[in-house]
């Protein structure tokens, strides 16, 4: 049974959309260029692709070489044209002579072959130059080639009908014979010289070995030869769709392998990342072979929900599947045996000769099997879920189902298939249903649990276990996985808090508040830890669909949470880990693991010796067609025309792959908070307001740090925005009246002078024009006021650029008290439902925004609200409810989730609004500092609907339940039915 490296195959995700691909170049920055022969060249990086635009896209096709130049450039090769190409950009197409057959390169230096008029010419291509190297007699119709060795030395070879002759070079016009081989071959596709003696070639099917001319090796089939770093690595089909891979000088010792359906076309070997480049007749795809996957282990068909993996006294694999099916893997031999009617269960162990299965089946239970394959029933009529061996190797643990209990016994009798069992269970205060991990701490306290329901310590000096359970408030989390280092701390995989730990020895009985929790962007709470294993100096951990790694000596040199990962390029899982399935080889320390759908082994002495990258990330900020590349702590100035930015977060490592990461985009002054990391790159933020902006990048290095890069951004102000603009807008105004008052009034004035001569009755028409004036004047300063305090506002306002919550608070504030403030001026009962809506949304908001960050909100459908938008109701009927969900309820509430749901149910005659949240309840609010007991909000209201009610039919309803969830023995929550009727009338 072979095991197939990894691949990850680059495609539509990847941008690249062709087939028929050839990888040509790997940078030293890790980037790799990559041919499709349907015309298009690609550069390949950790998180982008790029496909390289040429003067004539005819030419791409042609494209086959790749060459670093002296200038920092690349040249690439084609027909008729080497192409200069910098900073991803062609910049220049050099003609080239005449009549080319063959390029090689040596170094950094490229050779061309051309045949003109019975002559090989070679041409040595150096700074945009063809400069002729050798020039040499050739006979028409024979194929000649000059190839240079890794010492530089140049070799002529000519094909005759039925023989290769190999020349040495002398001089530019000399040659002098070195050997000849009886081939019949018409040409080789790649010829590579070792040394002076020895010389691989490859045909279109065969490869052949020459050492000082004489063929000492062949092989063929589907071959190819990949030359990179004075490496050698080819290709070989070793059965109907399997190819092979075999090391530098060695056609027989086969290291790894790939399936593959399709023909291998070219390879590149990545010598410090210990993985391939490989072209195919479909995408270009990469191969990792220090992670293998075993598809078909069952009988050649699948390798589905594996629950157990175990390794016998002969170092053979036993694995067995829910499906009932047991593979007995022995070197490249499987042997499968079908169970009928048998599901194994999670967790297995070998014991000598013998090797131990949980069956589903009560009819099985415990299973025994010797190493033939027999198998003896331990435990009839009682199931399990795990098994643990002591670290002394003395103790039996089997978590037993259907709350049976935890059963130990020696290891002696447990071999003797008559094991002697003490059982932990009810009796003696263990309530765990069924055990699904089991690890002993360094004072022999033995640790139980099932993810989903709590978790138990049993005292073996007491004979007496404590059980912790969700389901009665006793803990917040199960443990699903377990392990314990050599330094005794223990270490708990859970569904709820990820991965928690226990190494505080101070006291003989364990308290959950002795238990802490690791710290890390990637073990968030919710996260499902499903397997833990002790690996050297290593902690690793499964995680739904990674695997990542503790550095236990930073952990206990400096309490530094080093977390490295499986990158999901190497792994592509394409199912989650199954529960507690983990085991490291004996014989070469590799690691096995199964995923839902597959079976992996693990080289990880080898992953760990390859050399981690740290990425600084560049962010490529795009407003339409203007795009700008921001560095950290820089900042970049954008119109407020522009205000819909695309951002991408770009950066390169030297392997090429992609980061776990996390951004947090927030206006200046906001908290910061990161989102689960993840590896989207592009992000899209639409209709900015004006202001100070900040965006965070976090990235899971590959050396298990993280990074956290700042950038700046401001969205440049409107001129109306402008505190300065108002200003000088209510400066003219103010002059302007100030002047047309003055002015009047003096007319005035001097009108009364005059009417003065003529009478006094006109004297005191006078008078009274003047007073008139005044009151003119005094009028239109009382109508200014509420225009000069709104600009005040407004400088208030442009003046809170780094206070963002605070205006915004400001302004949910101020449209709330214009609509209660409007409704008052009107004098009416009612309002319409659409002002209610109003007023719900905006004290929710206000409390979210400043006192309940992580509020989950369920609000009706807008489509309702906006149907039934004209109906009257008393201001506060919805709003008086909400504000007490959230005041008392919700804001007392000392742990997450905080949840308020609000629906609206049309019915025939009525509509029906139901506010639930699940708080403290309103009974224990009651008995808190914040509540007020003589509040008036709800009393005003009640007071209210008692008068309308009476002048109808149907009345407005407002119905309380109280304690609606349970939680153990505590109740709490709050819902609030209100009926509003369709046709009620306010008239008194």
């Amino acid at each position: 049974m072979y095991g197939f490296g990894n691949t990850y195959t680059y495609g539509e995700k990847d941008s690249i959309r062709e087939g028929d691909f050839a990888v040509a170049y790997l940078e030293n920055n890790g980037r790799v260029y990559a041919k499709s022969f349907t015309g298009g060249f690609y550069i390949i990086g950790s998180n982008d692709t790029k496909k390289i635009k040429f003067p004539d896209s005819t030419q791409t096709a042609d494209v086959y070489l790749t060459c670093t130049a002296l200038n920092g450039g690349h040249y690439l090769i084609g027909t008729g044209y080497v192409y200069l190409l910098k900073n991803d950009t062609v910049i220049s197409a050099i003609k080239m002579p005449a009549g080319l057959i063959t390029a090689h390169k040596s170094g950094n230096t490229i050779y061309l072959g051309t045949a003109l008029k019975e002559r090989f010419i070679e041409y040595k291509f150096s700074e945009g130059d063809f400069i002729p190297v050798y020039d040499l007699p050739v006979v028409p119709g024979i194929f000649s080639d000059i190839i240079f060795n890794s010492t530089g030395a140049a070799y002529r070879i000519d094909y005759n009908p039925g023989k290769w002759v190999f020349s040495k070079l002398i001089n530019k016009t000399k040659t002098k014979f070195a050997f000849s081989a009886a081939i019949n071959e018409p040409r080789f596709t790649t010829i590579d010289l070792i040394s002076e003696n020895e010389w691989y070639a490859q045909s279109a099917g065969s490869l052949y070995h020459f050492n000082k001319g004489l063929l000492i090796d062949s092989t063929s089939g589907s071959i190819n030869l990949s030359v990179e770093n004075t490496d050698h690595y080819f290709l070989k089909e070793i059965a109907p769709n399997i190819q092979g891979i075999t090391p530098k000088n060695n056609l027989n010792n086969t290291i790894a392998y790939i399936s593959s359906a399709e023909k291998i076309m070219s390879v590149l070997y990545d010598s410090i990342q210990r993985n391939y480049y490989m072209g195919s007749f479909n995408k270009p795809f990469r191969f990792f072979p220090y992670l293998k996957k075993y598809p078909a282990i069952f009988n050649g068909v699948s390798a589905a929900n594996i629950h157990a993996i175990t390794q016998d006294n002969k170092n053979r694999l036993w694995v067995a599947s829910y499906d009932g099916n047991l593979t007995v893997l022995d070197g490249n031999k499987a042997t499968t045996q079908r169970q009928a009617g048998l599901a194994f269960l999670p967790g297995a162990t070998s014991i000598g000769g013998y090797n131990y299965f949980n069956g589903e089946n009560l009819r099985y239970g415990l299973l025994q099997y010797d190493n033939a394959g027999n198998k003896k029933s331990l435990t009839k009529n009682v199931n399990g879920f795990y098994q643990y061996v002591s670290p002394d190797n003395k103790r039996y643990y089997f978590g037993a189902g259907n709350h049976k209990g935890l059963w130990f016994s020696d290891v002696a009798a447990l071999r003797s298939a008559k094991p002697k069992w003490q059982i932990i269970d009810s009796t003696k205060g263990n309530y765990i249903q069924n055990t699904t991990t089991i690890t002993e701490d360094k004072k022999q306290r033995v640790w139980l649990g099932q993810g989903s329901k709590g978790w138990a310590v049993y005292y073996p000096e007491k004979q007496k276990a404590v059980t912790r359970l969700i389901a009665k408030s006793e803990t917040n989390f199960g443990i699903a996985a377990s392990a314990t280092d050599a330094a005794g701390t223990v270490w708990l995989g859970t569904f709820q808090h990820a991965l928690l730990y226990y190494d505080d020895y101070s006291n003989d009985t364990v308290s959950p508040a002795q238990i802490k929790k690791i710290q890390h962007p990637l073990l968030p709470d919710g996260l499902k830890i499903k397997q833990l294993k002790i690996w050297n100096n290593w902690l690793l951990i499964g995680a739904q669909d990674k695997i990542l790694l503790l550095d236990l000596n930073e952990w206990y040199q400096h309490k530094k949470v080093l977390l490295r990962y499986l990158n999901p390029q190497e792994s592509g899982f394409t199912a989650e880990l199954e529960q507690n399935t983990i085991l490291t080889d004996k014989r070469d320390s590799s690691v096995w693991f199964a995923t839902t759908d597959m079976l992996y082994q693990w080289d990880i002495k080898t992953w760990l010796s390859i050399p981690t990258c740290k990425v600084i990330p560049d962010l490529l900020v795009s407003t339409g067609d203007n795009q700008q590349i921001l560095k950290e702590n820089a900042n970049i100035n954008i119109a407020p025309t522009k205000n819909s930015l695309q951002m991408a977060v770009h950066f390169q490592s030297r392997d090429n792959m992609p980061r776990y990461l996390s951004v947090a985009f927030l206006k200046k002054g906001d908290s910061l908070v990161f989102a689960q990391p993840n590896l989207q790159t592009t992000y899209s933020f639409t209709n900015l307001a004006s202001g100070s902006y900040e965006l965070y990048v976090q990235i899971c290095q590959s050396d298990g740090t993280v990074s956290q890069h700042k950038y700046a951004i401001t969205i440049d102000k409107f001129l109306w925005q402008q505190w300065w603009f108002w200003l000088l807008c209510s400066s003219v105004v103010i002059i302007t009246a100030v002047y047309v008052l003055n002015l009047k009034r003096k007319r005035t004035l001097a009108q009364a002078i005059a009417l003065r001569k003529e009478a006094e009755l006109e004297a005191v028409k006078a008078a009274q024009q003047r007073e008139l004036a005044n009151m003119q004047v005094v009028t239109l300063s009382s109508q200014f006021r509420p225009h000069f305090i709104l600009n005040a506002l407004n400088t208030i306002g442009a003046q809170m650029d780094d206070k963002p919550e605070a205006e915004t608070v400001i302004s949910r504030l101020g449209e709330s008290i214009n609509l209660i403030f409007s409704h008052a001026q009107q004098q009416k009962i009612a309002h319409p439902l659409l002002h209610e809506w109003q007023l719900v949304n905006n004290v929710i908001y206000i409390h979210q925004l400043m006192y309940l960050k992580h509020l989950q909100v369920q609000l009706p459908r807008a489509t309702l609200i906006e149907k039934w938008q004209h109906l009257q109701v008393p201001p506060g009927l919805l709003q008086v409810p909400v504000e007490n969900a959230l005041l008392h309820g919700l804001s007392n509430r000392e742990q997450e989730p905080w949840m308020l749901i609000i629906t609206m149910e049309e019915k025939e005659a009525v509509i029906i609004v139901r506010i639930t949240d699940n708080g403290v309840g309103r009974k224990k609010a009651a008995t808190l500092s914040n509540y007020r007991k003589h509040g008036t909000g709800t009393k005003n209201l009640q007071g209210i609907l008692d008068i309308v009610n009476a002048q109808n039919k149907i009345p407005i309803s407002i119905i309380y339940k109280d304690d609606i969830y349970t939680d153990g023995q505590t109740y709490y929550g709050t819902s609030v039915t209100i009926e509003i009727p369709k046709l009620f009338t306010y008239e008194l």
